[in-house]
């Protein structure tokens, strides 16, 4: 999910806007991705903020403050230009609090949105490119030693703790090679734990090695991500090259993706 989507959700939430559908996933985020719920947090700060400006009740009292002036100064036996003169400078210093408080609302959303990256707003740790073939098998059934590093491995990025997670599919790889260089599945996760934890040329190699065989199912996913590290490293024209390739892709959603993160470079 993208950033932005992240932010609509949480913004929903505290607007008390949110519809049910909406609501299963924020409180999934909130359940299952730290970084999530630590912006719910830092946003509460934020929105409660907000509340204690009134906004709407400054709005209702500017429109009352003129109508009050208009009144007061129509009933008075005075010149015009006194007239005008009294109605416009009172209300003119609250209307210009009201803009000073819009100004105020406006940097700060600004800010956090100016302050985001492509690579912040766009990067994912994807949980369903981690579904060991375990889980669909019967509960009975003896596990081999590769299918336990595995799954250990992937219930470690389940849960967001990347570095176990590497720690785990390099074992795996030093101690099978012959049967992880086949692996795609294993590359793939291991280069987005990699990408999580901010080592991106590590990541690097693993995407690469899937999108240099001749057949895996998971290249696709493996350009998007690869696309990512190369925005983190500042290689602007290779990621576009990258997203150029994949927003003419037969998956829609990817399509999409590369194509808004193309004009967000």
């Amino acid at each position: 999910m993208k950033h932005a989507e992240k932010i609509r959700l949480i913004e929903s939430y505290y607007r008390g806007d949110i519809c049910d559908a909406d609501q299963l996933l924020f409180d999934a985020l909130l359940k299952e991705d730290s970084t999530f719920s630590e912006e719910v947090t830092s946003y509460e700060t934020i929105f409660r903020g907000f509340e204690s400006l009134h906004l709407e009740k400054l709005q209702e009292q500017l429109f009352s403050f003129e109508q009050k002036y208009k009144e007061k100064v129509s009933k008075a036996p005075v010149e015009p230009e006194t007239i005008r003169a009294a109605v416009v400078r009172p209300i003119r210093s609250y209307y210009y609090a009201a803009a000073a408080v819009a100004v105020l609302v406006f940097a700060v959303f600004g800010y956090n949105q100016m302050n985001s990256s492509p690579f912040e707003n766009n990067f994912v740790a994807d949980g369903s490119i981690a579904i060991h073939l375990s889980s669909m098998r019967a509960g009975d059934q003896t596990l081999s030693p590769v299918e336990i590093l595995t799954r250990d491995a992937y219930a470690a990025y389940q849960e967001q703790n990347y570095d176990n997670t590497i720690k785990i599919l390099s074992l795996y790889q030093d101690d099978y090679p012959e049967i992880a260089s086949k692996d795609y599945q294993s590359f793939l996760v291991l280069g987005v734990a990699f990408l999580a934890n901010g080592a991106a040329n590590d990541a690097k190699l693993n995407f690469n090695k899937i999108l240099e065989a001749k057949d895996s199912s998971n290249k696709l996913s493996a350009q998007w991500y690869l696309s990512l590290a190369e925005i983190k490293l500042n290689n602007f024209d290779a990621a576009q090259s990258i997203l150029e390739d994949l927003s003419n892709c037969e998956d829609s959603k990817l399509k999409d993706d590369a194509t808004q993160l193309l004009q967000d470079l």
